[in-house]
């Protein structure tokens, strides 16, 4: 697919659990590949520590999450236990 579309971006989407594991593959599929990478993500749970954090924002091109004002789940585990999520958050509060 990659050599039928040289110029594709990558665009990923995942919910929750999935959304986490999401970015660890849109990180491997950037080194791989080397292609503007874009992640849709809906839930995810914190997954990074602040260095892991940066390092995904200054490798993936674009992440959005989308986190709805009452799951718990975008919210554990506890920042106050050192966990970050990287990029930007878009609060649904519907």
């Amino acid at each position: 697919m990659i050599q039928a579309h040289p110029t594709a971006t990558i665009l990923t989407t995942g919910h929750s659990l999935g959304a986490a594991l999401l970015i660890i593959a849109a990180i491997r599929l950037k080194a791989k590949y080397n292609k503007t990478t874009v992640i849709h993500n809906f839930g995810s749970p914190i997954l990074a520590n602040p260095a892991l954090a940066q390092y995904i924002n200054t490798r993936i091109d674009t992440i959005y999450r989308l986190v709805h004002n009452r799951d718990i789940v975008p919210h554990l585990p506890p920042s106050a236990f050192g966990y970050h999520h990287p990029a930007y958050e878009v609060l649904w509060n519907e």
